[in-house]
């Protein structure tokens, strides 16, 4: 029986997922487990980079898709793939994670254990920001903060110039807090009145909003539900819809600070972190339309008529 299956979604750089999995190799337990690799239809030759490198390891599985499948769908084929092999949970990962906790497999089962769970989420560091990702929000974001943040996106896209301008100006601030304790940024931000994720330091927090760079699936969730990211918004948005159908289908969800991972956000572009006037254009629309969709759920509850399994 396998253990873990690590899901691990590839597009494009290479270096980066073999951080993610050369990371997963190192796991104290690995050998019950199954890394599962798929390439999300990179337009390079990275994925036979990653065919020359892990074919021989029996217990890495390399997968290729021809298109982009996105986000959502790429990792709904990872999970119906892994659902395959009956694994007592599944460990949906960006390809810019890298996992240094040694143990990680036990501590996961220990926590299981004690607090059986249908998705659980790690303590997501980010050392590019110097900041703990996940969780996203302690509770579901309702439907007035919803609009604020479509209020936002929307002020952004017709104030594009200023908006431009402060990603410049956090850029440079970015290189300063490289070389500042995290605790000193803490309070700082603090004393400015802006808003400082503390989650992180809870030993355990349930019915989270999970950062979706690492979510665990575990085998309730794999009982009951054949996809993990439906319905699919294109981009973003993915943990809080998610949030949203656990809530409403009964699921217990749970963060829980004692997994950790490292987010490398932003090794695939290079760290860059300056967007361009249409990617940022872009950005802004493709939010605020996964925005919509959440709204849209709340209102009209697509699960309402499914009965609750435990």
């Amino acid at each position: 029986m396998i253990d873990v299956c690590f899901n691990v979604l590839h597009y494009q750089s290479f270096n980066a997922t073999t951080m993610c999995v050369d990371s997963l190799l190192k796991l104290k337990g690995i050998e019950k487990c199954l890394i599962v690799i798929l390439d999300n239809g990179s337009p390079n030759h990275s994925f036979e980079l990653l065919k020359n490198r892990y074919s021989a390891n029996p217990i890495i599985k390399l997968l290729h898709s021809i298109e982009n499948l996105g986000f959502s769908e790429g990792n709904n084929k990872l999970y119906r793939f892994s659902k395959l092999y009956n694994p007592q949970f599944i460990v949906v990962l960006n390809n810019d994670i890298e996992i240094r906790q040694k143990n990680f497999v036990d501590v996961l089962q220990k926590t299981y254990t004690a607090n059986p769970s249908y998705l659980i989420g790690p303590d997501v560091y980010c050392p590019r920001g110097q900041e703990h990702q996940s969780p996203l929000y302690k509770e579901l974001p309702s439907k007035v903060d919803i609009e604020k943040l479509v209020a936002e996106r929307k002020s952004e896209i017709e104030y594009i110039d200023e908006a431009l301008n402060l990603y410049r100006h956090r850029e440079k601030t970015e290189n300063i807090r490289k070389y500042v304790p995290y605790w000193i940024i803490e309070i700082r931000k603090r004393l400015k009145h802006e808003f400082v994720n503390l989650h992180y330091k809870q030993q355990f927090i349930v019915n989270p909003v999970l950062q979706g760079s690492c979510i665990i699936v575990t085998k309730l969730f794999m009982k009951n539900e054949e996809l993990l990211f439906t319905p699919d918004t294109g981009f973003y948005c993915e943990e809080m819809i998610l949030a949203l159908r656990c809530k409403l289908n009964g699921y217990k969800t749970l963060y829980t600070r004692n997994l950790k991972v490292i987010h490398w956000h932003g090794i695939s572009s290079g760290f860059q972190y300056v967007p361009s006037r249409e990617s940022l254009i872009l950005k802004n629309k493709r939010l605020i339309k996964a925005y919509s969709m959440y709204l849209d759920l709340i209102d009209n509850n697509p699960w309402k008529e499914r009965k609750q399994h435990s």
